[in-house]
């Protein structure tokens, strides 16, 4: 009914072993993943701006949202959202990813520069060391 009446549904998300099976039934809705995506907003018509600032964690009732039609405000989150949205990669990669995730050889495929370097920065931050060295202070260490 989406598509027949011409409206265009584009979903950022998160995709993950528990959710990906309900975002393949989405088929008519543009969805892009975005790894460690949190909180969530709504823009309709590029004229409205909705988020939801308190949810019940037992029932998933929403306790407060706020809206907006501020002009300046929803072309400001319009803005955050296309930037997140170029940063995103397609659903159908990740649904690949996660179809090869737990075999052997697993490669994560990353698009674009930025995303690259996200990647190495996380890697570089949460990576174990090979080997840790530990010096006195009153040695010297020599090079060869």
């Amino acid at each position: 009914m989406v598509k027949e009446r011409g409206v265009s549904c584009k979903v950022l998300v998160d995709a993950n072993s528990e959710n990906i099976n309900f975002l393949k039934t989405l088929d008519f809705m543009e969805i892009r993943h975005l790894e460690g995506l949190r909180g969530n907003f709504g823009l309709y018509d590029e004229r409205l701006y909705m988020v939801v600032i308190m949810q019940d964690k037992h029932d998933d009732r929403l306790l407060q949202t706020f809206f907006s039609n501020s002009k300046s405000l929803v072309d400001k989150q319009i803005s955050i959202y296309n930037d997140l949205w170029n940063m995103a990669k397609p659903l159908s990669s990740r649904i690949k990813e996660l179809d090869y995730q737990n075999t052997t050889g697993y490669d994560k495929s990353l698009l674009g520069i930025k995303n690259i370097q996200n990647e190495i920065n996380f890697v570089s931050l949460t990576a174990e060391p090979l080997y840790h060295t530990e010096l006195n202070p009153t040695e010297r260490a020599t090079y060869v």
